[in-house]
Parts: structure tokens; sequence; C-alpha cells
């Protein structure tokens, strides 16, 4: 090889150590940013029926009178939720008049029974009693769960229950106890827990679920 050819071959080789020493890497990233909105779990208790007739019939009643009076739940919120309804119902010393016209013993009685959908006694269908208090003074607790063989019905988003019952009768009262031009209130407060991630085993059973409402200080705002 002659001296111009290896001077070439040297300038060529530089060239490409040169060009070796500044070539860029093929490199990547990438950032992902979750964004989580927290739920929500809201209800609302309607009384269509109270608000049309009921209350204005509740004005002025009389022994064994039925009033219309239909609580349901709506889920207003944004997760499906388990609810329950609690029922408050007055009591006081009377005698109560039976069917057939006898009276029996004055005592601290209820003084509304609750009626389903047939006119007979009890709660409707899709209901079911999870524990009663029947030890104050004046009133009587009924805790009533959206259930079904005592399990959980869950309630989803703009859904709504049957009416737990829908109307109320006034007892068949003797006159001469004090209960005339009274005010006697039967209050109905509706509750609503969360379905997912109720607790580690996802409870469903209706009694195991209030306990968990129970527990929980939100119920009681």
């Amino acid at each position: 090889m002659n001296k111009k050819k290896v001077l070439i071959a040297a300038f060529v080789l530089a060239l490409v150590l040169s060009i070796g020493g500044v070539l860029a890497y093929f490199s990547d990233s990438d950032t992902k940013t979750n964004t989580f909105t927290v739920g929500q779990v809201r209800i609302s208790l309607n009384e269509t029926a109270w608000d049309t007739t009921g209350q204005t019939a509740a004005g002025s009643v009389l022994p064994n009178q039925m009033i219309d009076k239909d609580p349901t739940i709506s889920n207003t919120g944004n997760n499906a939720a388990y609810v329950f309804i609690k029922v408050s119902i007055p009591k006081t010393t009377v005698i109560v008049e039976a069917d057939n016209g006898t009276g029996s013993t004055s005592s601290s009685q209820e003084l509304f029974t609750l009626i389903n959908s047939s006119d007979q006694p009890g709660v409707n269908s899709g209901w079911q009693l999870v524990s009663s208090d029947t030890t104050g003074a004046n009133t009587n607790e009924y805790i009533y769960s959206y259930s079904t063989g005592g399990t959980m019905t869950s309630l989803a988003k703009n859904a709504s229950t049957n009416p737990l019952f829908n109307k109320i009768q006034f007892a068949n009262a003797q006159e001469g106890w004090g209960i005339e031009g009274q005010h006697y209130d039967v209050v109905v407060t509706g509750y609503a827990i969360q379905t997912e991630n109720l607790t580690t085993g996802n409870v469903t059973g209706n009694t195991a679920v209030w306990n968990v409402l129970n527990a929980n200080a939100i119920h009681k705002q």
C-alpha cells in the first residue's frame, strides 16, 4: 500500500470513530397518572301517598282509621347500597277494643299498626324484620332490611325499593284515656351502606350488615 492510500484509510477510520462517539441511544419512558373519584352512598326516603293524602287525613284520626303512608328508599348516590328502614311507633297507656267489642286491660300499647298492600297487618314482601326494641317509655322501634330469606338485596344506583308498608292504622282505642287532641309521631328513618368491600368477607346477611352499619357512626348523622 502506498503512502497516499494509507493516509486515506487512516482518515476514514478516524471519521468512523468520530461518528461512533457521538451516536445517541434510542430510549423511552412513560408515566401514567391514575385519577380516582371517591364513591358516594346517598339515599332519599319518599312517601308519595303520605304527601298526597295521608298527611291531611292524619290531622284528625279516628279509632281503626287507615291512613296512607308508603315509605320507599331511592338510591341517589353513585354506588350500590344495602338499605334499612327504622320505624318508631308511639305507645301509651290505653284500652284497645277488640273486634267483638270487648276491651283489653289498660296497659302501654302501640297506637298504630303497619298495614301492607293487601290491607293486612305487616310489611310488604322484600322487607324483613331485623331487630326490635320495645323497652322505650313512649315508643317501640323496629328495624327492617331490604332483603329476602335473610340475604340483603343490593339497591342499584337510581333504583328504588317497593314500599315497606302502604298504610298505618290507628288503634281502636277507647276514649277517656287522655289521647284525644294529642299529637303522636310515627317516625320513619332510612339508612344505607355500601355493598362492595363491606367487610373482609363481604357479608350479605341482613343482621350482620345491620351490625356493621350500627357500629358505623355515619348512620347516626
